[in-house]
């Protein structure tokens, strides 16, 4: 039977190496995705990689949420895990563990059933994870504890990480849009580089009335039979 003290340690490591992992995903993910990244890796490592580490840390967010209730040494309940503002112990700082479960499990989900969803729908939910990484740094900081030094620590330098990743993959989004934009402007500037068109005899007028079709001439057909030269 393991103790209550050993079950404090694993929830306690469990969960500052979810954290750290984490960070990993996050950051890992920003760095790769696009064009500008500065990390070029083939496209089966880089899934792979991302994938394996997402699967790491279910694992250890699981053991670490587990660990924490069998411990016994405050009373959360089995429902916290899933259902907001259940445990009466930390109350926010419990609730913020769990909104972070529950979107790991949407993630998990739609990770799954992506062959069957659009794509547009699994990006919508695949960007709340850069919502869920702040909840995570408050339930750390909120639940330290005794081991506040420390863990705040932790949570800062992930947290630095994080912002840091999430400021340059921003500047080179913004960076591919002004391109596309100068771009876009530079192939529209030859259409205009003629001068004006000629307008159309049927384009609408400064009144907003058509100009009048053109009146055909009358030929005269000379006695050979042949047209004559038009009056």
């Amino acid at each position: 039977m393991i103790d209550a003290q050993t079950l404090w340690f694993a929830s306690r490591a469990t969960g500052a190496v979810a954290l750290v992992l984490f960070t990993a995903v996050m950051v890992l993910g920003m760095l790769t995705a696009g064009r500008g990244a500065p990390v070029r890796l083939p496209a089966v490592v880089k899934v792979g990689l991302h994938r394996n580490l997402s699967l790491l840390l279910t694992v250890f967010v699981a053991v670490h949420a587990v660990t924490a209730i069998v411990d016994g040494f405050v009373d959360i309940s089995w429902w916290a895990l899933v259902v907001p503002f259940a445990s009466a112990y930390e109350t926010l700082g419990i609730t913020l563990g769990t909104l972070a479960i529950d979107l790991i499990l949407a993630l998990i989900v739609t990770g799954v059933l992506r062959h069957r969803l659009s794509h547009r729908a699994w990006q919508a939910v695949h960007l709340v994870s850069y919502a869920m990484y702040p909840l995570t740094i408050l339930h750390a900081v909120l639940l330290a504890g005794v081991d506040a030094v420390w863990v705040i620590a932790l949570s800062v330098v992930c947290g630095a990480a994080y912002v840091a990743a999430v400021v340059w993959r921003a500047r080179i989004e913004w960076r591919d849009r002004a391109t596309r934009e100068r771009l876009a402007d530079r192939f529209r500037a030859p259409l205009h580089a003629n001068g004006p068109q000629r307008p159309s005899p049927l384009a609408p007028q400064s009144n907003g009335q058509r100009s009048p079709r053109p009146v055909a001439r009358p030929r005269v057909v000379s006695a050979a039979g042949n047209p004559a030269r038009t009056l």
